[in-house]
């Protein structure tokens, strides 16, 4: 069992209802499985601010970091995750 702290800001925040959560999890973990439980637990509302639905994935609506690193540095989704680290996820405005 492994325990993540998560730091939710901008528009991810409204959409979950919360700034920061601690959650736990069970064997090996990533950054990819944290998106997914996060998005099935804080519902439609915050799976549409923070998946894109042509790519279905975060990265494109989202600044993922991983201890103050972003993860596109490291694994990227793939990026292990392990007990005591803390993700922030920063939601992102584009513009064309």
């Amino acid at each position: 069992m492994i325990k993540v702290n998560i730091r939710m800001l901008g528009l991810l925040r409204e959409a979950s209802g919360v700034s920061t959560e601690t959650i736990e999890l069970e064997g090996k973990v990533n950054v990819s499985s944290i998106v997914r439980w996060l998005s099935e637990k804080h519902g439609d509302d915050f799976e549409s601010a923070l998946i894109d639905p042509i790519v279905r994935n975060s990265l494109p609506n989202a600044l993922v970091l991983l201890n103050g690193v972003e993860i596109g540095n490291i694994n990227g989704l793939d990026t292990t995750v392990q007990d005591g680290d803390s993700i922030v996820l920063l939601s992102v405005t584009h513009g064309g």
